[in-house]
């Protein structure tokens, strides 16, 4: 085996641009033994690996670099034309073919192992600028690479809206990895391996494990016209503490996404580890677009499965850096769009203007659309972030809708001008669930730099009161836009209520400009032990809180002054009663049993009540003259008693 031939570019223009150069600008290995398809043992219909007669040399094996290129190929993708008929250990697999299409099935019971990478594309700039390579893999077998890179790319100067290489997996049962980097569409180097595209289809079953995942980034080039996309399978494993999806001048949408057709697919990402978060994984970054006007779009679009996915750091749409050629025409697009299922994210940054005073606008948008689906902020949710001067319209857009939810600790918005607009709930597509329940005073916003927007109609607001902070509103809004009179309702649900010992008006949202009927806000879920009711003032929804001292809330144990018989009735006489309220006599003939089983003998409601909360319980009919024995107890709840 030789020596790999490396080549490394360091730049130090943005923090951890060192290691990605490194591995976007590595050259690929050259291993002693190529061993290439011939399939020269078609014409006696035999594909299959292990005849020697197809390859050009002998059948490959542990230490040998497979190679497709054009012999032996078909016409057209998806005809087989190789066959894995026995389990086959190879260094490496590359498909470069220019011309014809390889189909490798692997068959019932096979593995097909690649020691060192999987590399799908010519891996040079070739004549025919809208070169496609398309590699498909089939059967119910299985294909594992472990160590190296899988890469899937073309390359070539043109700005061609063809090129592109396919890596086809989506007729293969299983497909497990273990690699340093999964790149697709990434940039190979310098001319003519600049303007990169690629695709995959993942298995139906997939274990990948691959520290750094890049999808798109070309950061000399754009390709234009081409859609870049990672379709997952029905089951997904994915192991990775780096997800760039969309990255610099990935000028049409990077698209992560399940492949449609797919019945309720699954999908589960956590850190190479298996157990810890992703520390960070960025959707459409194009903070590196120093002199272009090029964009960069990545979309994770999870809407058709359920989602699981603990991550550290999610950014969705960053902007250029610096002024490019065209100022304010780079921005960064990214987004998130979940059917059902949990994104867990500590910090989340929806829209980011990534420098002081430029113009190239970070835009971002979160979709939640499945009654199961939940995107949970544990830290800081910022919107519109902006760093350092404000110049760029900056935003991002949320929607909650179909019974999804929303939930962040803390809300913050870059600026009180960008467009950050909020909707949650919706006549035509279900309702929504905005849970902002911290006990901070205020959790959505500031007054000074507000929710441009919220949008709310047929939903559910989650809050914590804390009577200490009343008067601060919990959420701020410049515009706010609910239902006219006779319209959905949104619902206000109180987790929990601290430092309220009298009425209490809490301020809800703070809001500019009001659209709609403020009665359609409604009391939903309150602690036991208070009643609350909806008020409105020209800039403001409220909530009054009262606690109850009525019937059913018990503010002091009752206490036994006296208890006499007469005949079969009971008749016990005590303080702190409470007018209204029902109180329970229990009975037993055994004083050591357990609570849970004495018997409700007698229900009364007390009418009314003296001095010290003076009353009288009769309770009839509750002796029974058989018995040697009864015990009783006079109790304030049934709660424990069929």
């Amino acid at each position: 085996m030789k020596t790999c031939l490396n080549k490394t570019i360091v730049t130090n223009r943005v923090p951890g641009m060192f290691l990605l150069a490194a591995i976007v600008l590595t050259a690929n290995p050259v291993w002693a033994a190529n061993v290439q398809w011939s399939g020269a043992d078609a014409i006696n219909n035999n594909v299959n690996w292990s005849d020697g007669i197809n390859w050009a040399g002998t059948s490959p094996g542990p230490a040998d670099a497979v190679l497709f290129f054009d012999d032996g190929g078909a016409a057209s993708a998806g005809i087989v034309d190789n066959i894995v008929d026995a389990s086959t250990t190879v260094t490496s697999l590359k498909y470069g073919n220019t011309n014809n299409f390889h189909t490798t099935q692997i068959n019932a019971g096979q593995t097909l192992t690649v020691t060192s990478g999987l590399t799908v594309g010519t891996e040079t700039g070739t004549a025919n600028q809208g070169q496609i390579v398309t590699a498909t893999v089939v059967g119910p077998g299985t294909l594992s690479v472990a160590n190296g890179s899988l890469i899937v790319r073309q390359c070539n100067s043109s700005s061609s809206t063809t090129r592109n290489a396919l890596l086809d997996m989506s007729g293969l049962s299983n497909f497990t990895a273990n690699v340093s980097t999964l790149s697709m569409g990434v940039q190979l180097g310098a001319t003519p391996g600049i303007r990169a595209s690629g695709a995959i289809y993942l298995a139906m079953t997939n274990r990948i494990t691959a520290p750094i995942i890049v999808l798109h980034f070309n950061p000399t080039s754009p390709v234009l016209g081409n859609n870049n996309i990672l379709y997952l399978g029905q089951t997904n494993v994915i192991f990775a503490n780096i997800i760039t999806n969309g990255g610099i001048k990935s000028q049409n949408s990077t698209l992560m996404a399940f492949r449609p057709g797919l019945d309720s697919p699954v999908a589960y990402f956590r850190a190479a580890d298996g157990v810890s978060r992703v520390t960070t994984w960025v959707t459409g970054d194009d903070t590196q677009a120093a002199t272009s006007a090029n964009t960069a779009n990545g979309i994770n679009d999870f809407s058709i499965g359920t989602v699981d996915a603990l991550v550290s750091t999610m950014e969705l749409g960053k902007g250029a850096n610096a002024n490019g050629t065209t100022p304010g025409s780079s921005p960064g697009m990214g987004t998130l769009k979940i059917g059902n299922g949990t994104v867990d994210v500590n910090t989340l940054r929806v829209g980011y203007q990534t420098a002081s005073g430029v113009t190239n606008a970070g835009k971002g948008f979160v979709i939640v659309g499945g009654p199961q689906g939940l995107v949970k902020v544990n830290t800081l949710m910022e919107v519109g972030k902006v760093t350092g001067t404000p110049m760029a319209t900056s935003f991002g857009s949320v929607t909650v809708t179909n019974g999804g939810t929303l939930q962040a600790k803390s809300v913050v918005f870059g600026t009180n001008t960008a467009p950050n607009v909020f909707t949650i709930g919706s006549d035509n597509v279900g309702g929504g669930n905005l849970v902002v329940n911290d006990t901070a005073a205020t959790v959505v916003g500031t007054a000074a730099s507000r929710l441009a927007t919220l949008n709310i109609t047929n939903a559910a607001v989650r809050l914590a009161l804390n009577g200490s902070t009343a008067t601060t509103p919990k959420i701020y809004v410049g515009a706010l836009n609910i239902p006219t009179t006779g319209g959905s309702t949104t619902t206000i649900n109180i987790d929990s209520i601290a430092n309220v010992t009298t009425t209490t008006t809490f301020s809800i949202i703070n809001f500019t400009t009001l659209s709609g009927d403020p009665t359609t806000f409604v009391v939903g879920n309150l602690p036991s032990g208070y009643s609350a009711n909806v008020l409105s003032t020209g800039t403001e929804i409220q909530l009054q809180v009262s606690p109850q001292t009525g019937p059913g809330i018990f503010t002091n144990k009752p206490a036994v002054l006296s208890f006499a018989l007469n005949g079969s009735n009971v008749s016990i006489s005590g303080t702190n009663g409470q007018a209204g309220d029902a109180y329970y006599l229990l009975t037993s003939t055994n004083v050591a049993l357990p609570l849970a089983q004495w018997t409700v003998a007698a229900t009364n409601v007390v009418s009314s009540v003296g001095a010290n909360g003076s009353f009288t319980f009769i309770g009839t009919n509750v002796v029974a003259p058989t018995d040697q024995q009864q015990f009783y107890i006079l109790s304030s709840t049934n709660s424990n008693h069929p």
